[in-house]
């Protein structure tokens, strides 16, 4: 009713009306047994490609030691493309 929760499948428009990303994704195994971390990094993509204002992305995967300032930097590359500048805080939980 108040309209604090919704659902839907545009990512664009989630990622425009939210102030915090979880990122939560499977990471399968790689051939030589390392993490696979493309479906990781392809959100953090999306994310810098659509956001408009300051954030938090949560980092719910299970991830090297590393993944967090990997994400993060993938989303600053994207913003930079655009010419915006926003705060993105990365948490890992």
């Amino acid at each position: 009713e108040k309209g604090d929760l919704i659902f839907t499948t545009d990512l664009k428009y989630s990622i425009e009306n939210s102030d915090l990303y979880f990122i939560a994704v499977g990471n399968p195994m790689s051939a030589d047994g390392s993490c696979n971390l493309d479906y990781v990094f392809d959100v953090a993509k999306n994310i810098g490609k659509s956001i408009n204002h300051d954030c938090f992305v949560i980092v719910k995967s299970t991830v090297p030691v590393g993944t967090c300032k990997d994400v993060k930097k993938i989303i600053i590359d994207e913003l930079e493309k655009r010419g915006v500048e926003y705060n993105v805080n990365i948490i890992s939980v």
